[in-house]
């Protein structure tokens, strides 16, 4: 592969680790502990109970699902196609190969279905009425658990694809 390749592959693999670390733990989960504990203390000035800190942290962050997925999935795609332009031993990008290719396709799940999903079900169950809300509640819990864990494999995934990059460039 092109030195021009490979560059491109380090930056796509690199930037997608990165993002996704760096959006789950320290832009997400820090936004949600913040509002919580800002409601909990007496002198909010916006006068916030827990429930109500949550819903906003939670309409906060889904300003950014559409262009976080749709990172993820664009950096899984660069990286899966010039692994693929990347000459190795057969078993190496075998491998390579479907890890990039099962984290870009959990990438894919969360943009085109489950952020949808779950941005829909974020709004319905604070509907007014109380069947709908009730409803939506519970689907919410499960598709949004089932979302964290595609975020969760994506990073793994693609944490160990660059653990694997980075050992083939040290035993060169």
């Amino acid at each position: 592969m092109g030195s021009v390749l490979r560059a491109l592959h380090l930056v796509a693999l690199s930037a997608w680790f990165g993002g996704n670390f760096f959006f789950t733990f320290f832009t997400a989960l820090p936004i949600i502990r913040h509002m919580r504990q800002f409601a909990a203390d007496p002198n909010n000035w916006l006068k916030l109970r827990e429930d109500q800190a949550t819903r906003l942290a939670g309409e906060a962050l889904t300003a950014v699902f559409d262009r976080y997925f749709l990172f993820q999935t664009v950096c899984g795609v660069v990286a899966l196609a010039t692994a693929l332009a990347w000459a190795m031993p057969f078993k190496l990008l075998f491998y390579r190969c479907g890890l990039l290719s099962g984290a870009t396709l959990l990438a894919v799940v969360n943009y085109w279905w489950l952020e949808p999903t779950v941005s829909r079900l974020r709004l319905e169950r604070y509907a007014e009425a109380s069947d709908i809300a009730a409803r939506a509640e519970a689907a919410f819990n499960y598709w949004h658990t089932l979302s964290l864990g595609c975020d969760i494999g994506t990073l793994v995934l693609a944490a160990v694809a660059l653990i694997l990059l980075a050992s083939a460039s040290v035993q060169r």
